[in-house]
């Protein structure tokens, strides 16, 4: 039986936090925190397309990554500073090239039978996306992650908000959208624009503890999770990231997207509840 290839196109990023209690580096990125998912939970070996410096390679072990040796001098760091419960954000090099899209990175496009786009900045242009969206099968599964868009990036590297303007470009691509309320003030009314710019996406806004919504062109369909009371939660990092893994999972797998969102759902609570968070 074929084993499922997977494949991203995004950032990797090194983490800088300073919270209340403690300061600590680490790897980031949905990219990194969904192949961390497939190889623990489906012994799958996805592969990350993405810019990144030699010192990214100690966080790499075990990560399968294209180009195979660093193309910067730096990689996109993300600081990360939580006072009284405000969190402060800085991207640094988060302006560094793209990868180059070589015959390598071709063969690993048409190879995959689920792509992920999943930026950390806004610099996976329309352009860019058409470019690299040539070499992907008409069969593979499609998925974006849109974060990045929703971030821009000052002279000072300060990370304040800005609306994703290349939606009606870059939408059309994709099978699939999974974005949080937490993404968009007003994530409701701009996904109801997205879907009529886009009506054959599947359009996903996931709620937190409330669970998350189907857009739908005259509206919404809700699918509900169950909390968990908060003295009951071990690790929250990531799950935007294990909820959009595991759905394009499921929706894989033949299910429909109500159903997936239940998957999805039941992986964010077992990732909730896990006494070990992915390393």
């Amino acid at each position: 039986m074929k084993k499922l290839n997977i494949v991203f196109v995004g950032h990797v990023v090194i983490d800088h936090n300073k919270v209340e209690q403690a300061s600590y580096v680490r790897w980031g990125s949905p990219a990194m925190f969904m192949t961390k998912y497939f190889q623990s939970h489906f012994r799958l070996e996805p592969t990350i397309i993405a810019s990144y410096g030699e010192n990214f390679l100690e966080f790499a072990d075990g990560v399968r990554l294209l180009p195979a040796h660093p193309n910067l001098r730096q990689s996109t760091m993300y600081e990360n500073i939580v006072t009284d419960g405000h969190r402060t954000q800085y991207c640094h090099h988060g302006d560094a090239p793209l990868p180059d899209i070589t015959p390598d990175v071709e063969a690993t496009l048409h190879s995959a039978d689920i792509l992920f786009l999943a930026p950390l900045a806004p610099t996976y242009g329309p352009a860019y996306v058409a470019e690299f969206m040539k070499h992907v099968s008409p069969d593979c599964l499609k998925i974006l992650s849109p974060q990045g868009y929703f971030r821009y990036i000052g002279e000072d590297d300060l990370v304040s908000p800005r609306e994703f303007a290349e939606a009606a470009q870059v939408l059309p691509y994709f099978d699939v959208v999974v974005l949080s309320d937490e993404d968009h003030p007003r994530a409701d009314e701009v996904t109801h624009i997205w879907k009529q710019q886009s009506p054959h996406t599947e359009i996903i806004v996931t709620e937190n503890a409330r669970g998350a919504d189907i857009i739908l062109p005259e509206g919404t369909s809700h699918i509900p999770t169950t909390p968990i009371p908060p003295e009951q939660i071990t690790d929250s990092t990531g799950l935007g990231d294990i909820f959009t893994a595991a759905l394009a999972y499921s929706v894989y797998q033949g299910n429909d997207v109500p159903t997936a969102i239940q998957s999805a759902h039941a992986a964010t609570r077992e990732k909730l509840l896990s006494s070990s968070s992915l390393k």
